[in-house]
């Protein structure tokens, strides 16, 4: 439309065929030859080309087709990763001047390079941009605000558009993804499981199959079907080489809860390098798996690590009153330590409901002891 308009005005403006013709020198027409010469060196080798059209715009800076030489370095900067010279470059040249197809093109891969610098906000803006005007990159647009909606958390927003897309030819296999861990953040547990099996039935050698045993897992968790959650987690822990922490806890938790503490106790092993509050009910978690075990040291030495946190006063409570209990059954440490243990707890803790109990086990060591 521009173009046409730019068009109809040089007419009315009294400009001729002729004239125009007229205007064009030998210089014009060398460059020309040499612009064509240059395209198609682009198109047989895409990026390797650059310092072909570089040389041509250093040879002839007021060509009448700067503006599309500089996109197509433009686009070979992409294609080689160079992303904020790609940006740089698209923003120089008038994208709107270009045929409709290069012009879509280039509007997507400056999009893409926005968001592949992290800059979601101006990549959202072109992709929005693509999505109102460009048929041949809608879906394409639609993706990707989906995409950038799910890491600024605005999963409802995120989920409609992944969920628009489940029956595309090219997104169709890698929405469920996004769909299932969105689900599983929401607490949608069912849901979450419903998508991670029909994906894993339908995609069972697809790149984001360690991700959907990991989803498939957690929602078991979720629903408290741990026997049911231990295979896809084991998977999952398999098949990556840096499982997340939290699918490890909730692996070792679905041992725990179904009676294999000895892999309880070494999974969540596996996932306490944090200290955090997760960590500290691992440790607690690990300690009462090593008492199953009968491997009372083991289980002190949890407890401790436990006890030792502040993240979950709960969780400190329960450690504190099972580590001073090894303290007392053991032989690790004297009488003074297991008094010192039991004094702790009760200043921690004087409404507990261990209070009682702690309070009998000093009064036992008293009598036991000068």
């Amino acid at each position: 439309m521009k173009r046409k308009t730019l068009l109809m005005a040089a007419l009315m403006g009294g400009c001729s065929l002729q004239g125009m013709a007229q205007q064009i020198t030998p210089k014009d027409v060398a460059g020309d030859k040499e612009y064509n010469r240059v395209c198609r060196e682009y198109e047989l080798k895409g990026g390797d080309s650059m310092e072909l059209l570089q040389a041509y715009l250093d040879k002839y800076p007021d060509s009448r087709h700067k503006n599309r030489v500089l996109s197509l370095i433009a686009s070979a900067y992409f294609t080689e990763g160079k992303y904020k010279e790609a940006i740089a470059l698209f923003r120089s040249c008038d994208l709107e001047a270009l045929p409709d197809k290069e012009r879509d093109d280039c509007a997507m891969r400056l999009a893409t390079s926005y968001l592949k610098e992290d800059n979601l906000r101006e990549a959202a803006v072109w992709f929005t941009l693509l999505k109102e005007v460009s048929p041949l990159y809608q879906d394409d647009a639609v993706y990707n605000l989906a995409y950038i909606d799910y890491v600024e958390k605005r999963y409802d927003k995120a989920l409609k558009s992944f969920q628009s897309l489940q029956n595309d030819a090219v997104y169709g296999a890698l929405v469920p993804y996004y769909i299932g861990e969105i689900e599983l953040l929401k607490g949608n547990y069912q849901q979450a499981r419903t998508v991670a099996k029909a994906y894993l039935e339908q995609y069972p050698a697809k790149k984001d199959v360690p991700q959907m045993e990991r989803i498939l897992g957690e929602a078991c968790f979720g629903l408290n079907d741990y026997q049911k959650a231990t295979a896809p987690l084991e998977r999952y822990r398999g098949s990556v080489s840096h499982p997340q922490r939290k699918p490890l806890y909730e692996l070792g938790m679905s041992y725990y809860y179904t009676g294999v503490y000895s892999k309880a106790a070494a999974t969540l092993g596996e996932m306490t390098s944090v200290r955090d509050a997760l960590s500290q009910n691992a440790y607690l978690h690990m300690g009462l798996a090593y008492l199953n075990l009968k491997q009372r040291n083991q289980a002190r030495m949890a407890f401790e690590q436990a006890a030792n946190s502040d993240f979950d006063s709960k969780v400190k409570e329960q450690a504190l009153y099972n580590y001073a209990l090894c303290i007392h059954e053991t032989s690790y440490s004297p009488f003074a330590e297991s008094v010192t243990v039991f004094e702790r707890f009760l200043n921690e803790f004087p409404n507990s409901p261990y209070t009682e109990r702690v309070n009998d086990y000093l009064i036992e060591v008293y009598m036991n002891t000068r």
